[in-house]
């Protein structure tokens, strides 16, 4: 499995991300966007120039492409510097369950079971519930991405004048339901996420917390 995380300032809770998937023996790589941190340890460092909330997409289109070109990895794991206590084993075990199919598996559950689009959510079993829409942290296969081709486009700018978010989680969302990759919620978050200031969206996240459940 490989793991790629984005990070942006965050030292102390990067490492405790870092060192939970080293020691869960996955390949890491870390997006870094133009942090003052310096690399760390035993982990394949990609450091950008700053490029924000409005910039976000192209480290998700180089995330992507990178990937276009490793086929030695089935499960790849898109996860923030913030998703800490990352429950391996099930995410293991869920990956097995699903990989026939191109799917996309949200990390957390932050009360949300519906965004982006109109896909209305159904129940799947009592841990599990497939939506419409999957945000920036999540698990999946190489079907979905080959699904996707391996690219996010630019957002166009005026998509910031009315939206708080990036827009990446949408552009995903809508592409992955339009190319049939069963988008997927658990009832009980895969890792944690606290209330803590939001690096991107400090002042949407102060009215809209995206707490794990």
């Amino acid at each position: 499995m490989i793991v790629l995380i984005n990070s942006y300032n965050r030292p102390k809770s990067l490492q405790k991300v870092v060192t939970a998937w080293l020691e869960a023996g996955a390949e890491v790589h870390v997006f870094d966007d133009g942090s003052e941190m310096a690399p760390l340890k035993y982990v394949y460092w990609h450091h950008f120039e700053h490029k924000g909330k409005r910039g976000y997409w192209q480290i998700w289109d180089a995330m992507l492409k990178m990937l276009r070109t490793r086929t030695d990895h089935e499960l790849i794991i898109f996860s923030p510097d913030d998703f800490t206590a990352p429950k391996v084993d099930e995410i293991l075990a869920q990956h097995e369950r699903l990989n026939k199919w191109a799917y996309a598996h949200n990390i957390i559950n932050d009360g949300r079971n519906a965004c982006w689009t109109a896909f209305m959510p159904r129940v799947i079993d009592s841990g599990l519930m497939e939506v419409g829409f999957v945000d920036c942290g999540f698990f999946c296969n190489r079907k979905a991405l080959d699904a996707i081709s391996y690219y996010v486009s630019a957002i166009p700018e005026n998509w910031h004048n009315t939206h708080g978010s990036s827009g990446v989680g949408y552009q995903l969302s809508k592409r992955m339901l339009k190319r049939a990759v069963t988008m997927l919620l658990p009832m009980k978050s895969l890792a944690y996420h606290g209330n803590h200031e939001s690096k991107m969206h400090p002042e949407l996240r102060k009215k809209q917390p995206l707490k794990s459940k």
